[in-house]
């Protein structure tokens, strides 16, 4: 999962299109995930093969739709949490994450845990009992913690 700063409107055909081209582009790769845009931040949670996703994070890196690119977590997992959405998308709609933390400290987009960005991804997704999301097991390690060894 990553934050950054959009450089472009919320909502826009921009926005859109890069919605578009990430469905593309993580079907042909077998990645599925989540992007949700709210005002200028954008937050991407992403799963799949080990390799394809290191390429795919190496060209979001140099993306000049977006700047401050801060990688939230990474790490293995027992299965995904996003099959069947190359590419799960809200941004310029009715959706947002402050709206649905209101109550909550951490209903800042750009403050939030890792584990709140990820609920609110799950809320959003049609057919995922937000209370039994499929699979379980996210531990996400921060970007500081040593990468482990494949077996």
């Amino acid at each position: 999962m990553y934050r950054s700063r959009a450089l472009f409107a919320q909502g826009s055909a921009t926005a859109h299109d890069m919605a578009r081209g990430a469905r593309r582009r993580n079907a042909r790769h077998g990645l599925t995930g989540y992007l949700h845009i709210e005002g200028t931040t954008i937050v991407q949670y992403l799963e799949g093969p080990v390799a394809p996703l290191a390429r795919l994070f190496g060209n979001i890196a140099r993306d000049p739709l977006h700047t401050d690119l801060s990688l939230l977590a990474n790490g293995i997992l027992p299965g995904r949490r996003f099959s069947g959405w190359a590419m799960a998308f809200s941004g310029g709609g009715p959706v947002s994450f402050a709206a649905t933390r209101a109550d909550q400290d951490d209903w800042d987009i750009d403050r939030a845990s890792v584990d709140a960005l990820l609920d609110f991804m799950l809320l959003c997704v049609p057919g995922l009992p937000a209370d039994d999301p499929a699979p379980t097991g996210f531990h996400p390690r921060r970007t500081s913690d040593r990468p482990r060894s494949r077996p």
